[in-house]
């Protein structure tokens, strides 16, 4: 079986966004207005998180003393076992940081997952920030958001695999319609009404286990996909 599972993490994995958490608990007092300005489009991805960094008052050690303490969705490390059961690969895709996207799902052990993200690195204490899934030539991401998720499904299925996509945002618009299988929340959902994109709907992972046997279909291919989502996912 070649498959992988792709997901989200703010938003989707973890409930809320952990740059935005930092930012305004340990950030300078211009840190709320950065991420309105994200959050309607007037800045990129980009300028959210290297602006953002500059204006953390508190050392590396202390934010990430505070990642360990954040709490994820209780139900994914159940989810990432049924999966690596039923031989199904599980990464991260994500417009976010893979340095916080470890650090938090290291809370459970998972650090491992692979991670499609934004890098971050450091020298001695210097962020140095890197972007290898930019596109900007993407119509639904390039304006606005650093991590092309289409592009990273796609190079999946040229390898014959199949994609389940499990998303909840407007960084999430562009992996939808390339995605073999959706599985959709909040602004997602939205966009895969409007789009006519067939997805699976939740709310958490309890959700997502709860459909186990509609994901095992779509990824054998053991039946037709308006057939394994329902009437009221179309």
């Amino acid at each position: 079986m070649k498959a992988v599972i792709l997901c989200d993490f703010d938003g989707t994995i973890y409930r809320g966004d952990v740059y935005e958490d930092l930012l305004l608990k340990f950030g300078g007092s211009d840190a709320y207005e950065l991420f309105e300005q994200y959050k309607r489009g007037e800045i990129r991805s980009q300028g959210v998180l290297e602006s953002g960094w500059d204006t953390f008052h508190v050392s590396r050690g202390t934010l990430e003393a505070e990642m360990a303490g954040m709490e994820i969705d209780p139900d994914f490390p159940a989810f990432v076992s049924w999966c690596f059961e039923k031989g199904v690969k599980v990464g991260i895709l994500s417009d976010g940081l893979d340095w916080y996207i470890r650090a938090v799902l290291a809370n459970v052990g998972l650090e491992n997952l692979p991670v499609f993200a934004n890098q971050l690195q450091f020298e001695g204490e210097k962020a140095v920030f890197s972007y290898p899934y930019l596109d900007t030539s993407c119509p639904l991401c390039g304006d606005r958001f650093a991590v092309c998720k289409r592009n990273v499904i796609l190079d999946f299925q040229h390898e014959g695999q199949k994609v389940i996509f499990i998303g909840d945002g407007s960084s999430d618009r562009c992996a939808a319609p390339a995605a073999d299988l959706v599985i959709a929340r909040r602004k997602l959902r939205i966009f895969c009404q409007q789009e006519k994109i067939p997805y699976l709907s939740f709310e958490t992972f309890s959700d997502v286990l709860e459909q186990r046997t509609r994901i095992l279909q779509a990824v054998e291919g053991s039946g037709e996909l308006s057939t394994i989502i329902g009437e009221d996912n179309r």
